[in-house]
């Protein structure tokens, strides 16, 4: 009685109240009164001047509100209390399931996020990350710090998933440069070249001066890889022909030429490229070859030689 008198006197002593709390404590845990017990412990962790008692009285407190006093919302608080200091990943870990309890989307977000920073394995933290983007969904700031991890690791397949959804959420300002890196990576590391193609073609269709993507169009259009060689060729085709780009779009005729996929389609790459080249002084020895190839498909196709003489 006495205890319970000095913590509820107004104006008492701090000090007071806190030796009557730490005696209530040991009363009311022998009782299993709960309810009284986790309002002394606040009362330590608000008021106990020695820190060892409050980070014992906080771990107590969340403990009890986790389990015989089933109130999340206190846990909650608790938990949170404790994420400074040694007691930091075991309260991620008992936050975690609270939060989803509760239905508190983003702090369950934030406790993701801070898991995932506070991993040192790569492996475990790319995890991590991926766990925040399958049940919230791709943000910039996650993706962000989760794509390096993926690079690290080598997952090539991952990343290009990963740089996909950051082109999709990145600002439009930045859609083109992520476009253009996700065709990078899908070049490079995953070898889909056709993939890479539709992401380069993402990236022009926003900037059709994207320094990256051309480059890595027009050395597509080198390749041996026939379907990636047309598809690069049906994306450069309309720029060159916009621009007015005569060299450009010789290039493109010329792969045609070789590439296309029925003799048709060769034969009118062939005459409009032969037609280009004429008008082309520096083409000239292109043009023969043309010419030469013109006969050559249209023999093969049945047709009269003599329409490329």
């Amino acid at each position: 009685a006495a205890f319970s008198s000095a913590i509820s006197t107004p104006g008492a002593d701090d000090s007071v109240t806190v030796l009557a709390a730490r005696s209530l404590v040991r009363v009311f845990e022998e009782d299993g009164d709960h309810a009284s017990l986790a309002d002394m412990l606040e009362r330590m962790v608000k008021s106990d001047p020695e820190p060892s008692r409050r980070l014992e009285a906080s771990q107590k407190l969340a403990e009890l509100a986790t389990g015989p006093l089933g109130d999340p919302a206190k846990a909650i608080v608790a938990w949170r209390g404790l994420l400074e200091g040694p007691t930091r990943a075991r309260a991620l870990t008992e936050l975690e399931p609270l939060l989803l309890q509760m239905g508190d989307a983003l702090g369950l977000a934030e406790v993701l996020k801070l898991r995932a920073a506070d991993v040192v394995d790569i492996a475990e933290a790319s995890a991590a990350w991926a766990e925040i983007v399958e049940v919230f969904g791709p943000t910039p700031d996650v993706l962000a710090r989760w794509t390096p991890l993926l690079e690290a690791l080598g997952d090539w397949d991952a990343l290009a998933r990963a740089l996909a959804l950051s082109a999709e959420v990145a600002p439009q300002e930045e859609k083109a440069t992520s476009f253009a890196r996700l065709g990078t990576v899908l070049r490079q590391r995953s070898r889909d070249f056709v993939g890479a193609v539709d992401a380069f073609r993402r990236a022009l269709d926003l900037d059709p001066s994207d320094p990256p993507s051309r480059t890595a169009l027009e050395q597509i259009l080198a390749q041996e890889d026939v379907d990636a060689v047309l598809a690069a060729a049906d994306v450069l085709e309309p720029l060159y022909r916009m621009e007015s780009s005569r060299g450009g779009l010789l290039r493109v005729l010329a792969q045609r030429a070789s590439r296309g996929r029925t003799s048709a389609d060769r034969l009118h790459a062939i005459g409009e490229a032969l037609a280009l080249a004429e008008t082309m002084p520096n083409e000239r020895v292109r043009a023969l070859d043309l010419a030469v190839q013109g006969v050559v498909e249209a023999t093969q196709a049945d047709l009269s030689p003599e329409t490329w003489v």
